[in-house]
Parts: structure tokens; C-alpha cells; sequence
């Protein structure tokens, strides 16, 4: 990665809300070219879900992955296989 890792975190909303700007956002930043050629690992989390699970657990959703993601998955830029 040419950038350090970028983390956002939702929150003030209902889940449904966050949800809708969990699949905006990542709609918006798939475009960008700097995530297109992975230069730049962007994760998108809720605050209910960071308080739940914890930052290591796979509550990541990345702009090139279609399931959620554990953090050094998420910035070592691989896809995840199998179990936890």
C-alpha cells in the first residue's frame, strides 16, 4: 500500500440508516482510482458494530470485497478465505 489505511466509522443513525451509508459510501470511493489499484485500503464500520465486536473482528467492509473483512485483511489488501 502506497497510503496508510483509512477508517470510517457511522454513527448517530438507525441501523437501516447506516447501512445506506455504508453501501453509498462505498459506492462513491469504488470510482476512485487510488482504491482501484489498491494504493489505498479504505474500511467502512459501524460504531455499534466496533463496540460489539471489536476492531480485529471482520466488521471491515472494504470497496473491492463484497463481505466484511477483518482490519489486517483489509490493509494487507487480500480477500479473506475460509474460517476466522
Amino acid at each position: 500500500m502506497k497510503f496508510p489505511p483509512l477508517l470510517i466509522i457511522l454513527a448517530d443513525k438507525k441501523k437501516t440508516a447506516l447501512d445506506n451509508r455504508t453501501t453509498d459510501t462505498l459506492t462513491g470511493i469504488s470510482t476512485l482510482r487510488g482504491i482501484r489499484r489498491r494504493e489505498l485500503a479504505v474500511g467502512i464500520t459501524t460504531l455499534p458494530n466496533l463496540q460489539e465486536h471489536g476492531p480485529l473482528n471482520p466488521i471491515w467492509h472494504g470497496a473491492t470485497s463484497d463481505k466484511p473483512l477483518r482490519l489486517a485483511t483489509l490493509i494487507n489488501g487480500r480477500r479473506e478465505h475460509g474460517g476466522g
